[in-house]
């Protein structure tokens, strides 16, 4: 029962591990279809300064208008790191921008096969979905 456990618990994370590189692969595509099918309906996005998108029609929407607005930046993920019930995700945004250009962390937290939960911080001077959501609806 003990490597069974064990193995199981690597399956899971794998599991997790290639759902994650999934969004940011249909992320960067503008799938949004299966964006929808990763994504727990009342996901939740919030950044280190507190701004907020709660829904996946509500961080769609606002993905779609951040990188249709910003030369559709490109998300790419280093690395990830299983830590309690989140992923610790740590890569770069790619884009011309200086103020979208650079690193990005992430915490991951699942509900099932989903995503539940994306906790995102970067650099102050440099956006995010959070805070140019914030920046456009004021």
């Amino acid at each position: 029962m003990l490597f069974g456990g064990f193995f199981g618990g690597l399956t899971g994370k794998r599991k997790r591990t290639q759902t994650v590189h999934r969004l940011a692969a249909a992320l960067n595509t503008l799938d949004y279809d299966i964006v929808r099918s990763l994504v727990t309906p009342d996901i939740k996005i919030r950044d280190a300064a507190n701004r907020s998108i709660e829904g996946a029609d509500a961080f769609i929407a606002a993905d779609r208008r951040f990188r249709e607005d910003t030369h559709r930046p490109q998300v790419r993920f280093d690395q990830i790191t299983e830590h309690d019930d989140w992923l610790l995700v740590s890569g770069k945004l790619e884009s011309a921008l200086p103020e979208l250009d650079g690193p990005v962390l992430l915490r991951i937290r699942f509900e099932g096969s989903q995503i539940a939960e994306i906790e995102i911080t970067r650099a102050e001077p440099q956006l995010s979905v959070t805070k140019y959501d914030r920046m456009i609806r004021r």
